[in-house]
């Protein structure tokens, strides 16, 4: 499987400001809190299983935060602003971002000869879900912008899964810098979470979406399967897709964990960030094969396996 665009480079944006995981439970009046189970007990898996003290917070919106990491990775001077063919914002409704955001940016900035396109609908797996689609395009080079901001303390707690924090992302896909190419994926979607109805724990239900997930994949590719160095995962709650990777004959050795206590779950930025730190550390080299794997709310999984260049 060939595309036409690779992942070229990144940029990430982390707030310097922190709130400490025991002001945000402190923050949920209830105890034991609803649907998670005692305080003391989600408090001491943070810290132990996750290695998690505090996360970021920012006075900025979202858009705010996308459009910092923006203007960091354009100082860097690998694009031109001519050299952009599509900005591509990454929207959520709990993200609030404008949508004429994309369009701002191309002003702003002076991208004279792109497009822009807002996409969502996958939540925290929105960057997975939208590369495939856009690395097969006819573009030169794409700006993919995603970030999280979340207001109040106890919103953070996104149910066992983890605990949130404030940043911004960017993500370089290009037809001639190629980092690392995107050689086979899968997506699916269980419509039984959809708003998040189901008969089953949404457990359950993922743990079915996640092995059925890898089955497809390594039926189809099961040359690259095989060759896995590295696993990325999301900055969460990483028992289900440990145990699962497990299952499926992978090494859990390989997952790469280092972010999980560092910042918390970021959205859709965690693809980013952790996508970052694996392809540009020293670790691997060209051929190289690396797995991430993301989930997203109401049931959307998908796999896409990179190769160094």
């Amino acid at each position: 499987m060939s595309f036409p665009l690779a992942i070229a480079g990144f940029e990430v944006f982390i707030p310097e400001g922190r709130i400490p995981i025991e002001d945000i439970i402190n923050d949920v009046e209830a105890d034991p809190i609803p649907g998670i189970g005692p305080k003391a007990s989600f408090s001491d898996f943070l810290d132990k299983t996750m290695k998690l003290q505090h996360v970021s917070e920012s006075r900025e919106a979202c858009h705010e935060l996308m459009e910092i990491a923006l203007e960091q990775f354009l100082k860097r001077g690998l694009l031109g602003a001519e050299e952009v063919d599509m900005l591509v914002v990454l929207q959520e409704p709990s993200s609030r971002i404008p949508d004429n955001f994309g369009q701002h940016i191309i002003n702003k900035f002076g991208f004279t000869n792109a497009y822009s396109m807002n996409m969502g609908g996958n939540h925290c797996a929105n960057v997975e879900a939208a590369l495939p689609m856009l690395m097969r395009t006819p573009y030169k080079n794409i700006l993919m912008l995603g970030g999280l901001h979340t207001r109040g303390l106890s919103k953070r707690i996104y149910g066992g899964f983890g605990i949130v924090g404030d940043a911004g992302g960017v993500i370089w896909l290009s037809a001639t810098s190629r980092l690392a190419e995107l050689i086979s994926f899968e997506y699916n979607v269980n419509p039984k979470l959809h708003r998040g109805q189901t008969g089953d724990s949404p457990v359950i239900e993922n743990f079915k979406l996640y092995t059925e997930l890898l089955d497809e994949l390594k039926k189809n590719a099961p040359e690259h399967y095989a060759a896995i160095k590295k696993i990325i995962i999301q900055n969460a709650n990483p028992l289900l897709p440990t145990q699962i990777v497990g299952m499926k004959g992978l090494d859990k050795k390989t997952i790469f964990t280092e972010n999980l206590g560092r910042y918390g779950h970021l959205g859709v930025v965690d693809t980013i960030i952790n996508l970052k730190d694996v392809l540009t550390g020293p670790e691997l080299t060209k051929g190289d094969k690396v797995l991430c794997i993301s989930s997203g709310l109401y049931g959307s999984l998908v796999a896409n396996i990179f190769e160094m260049n």
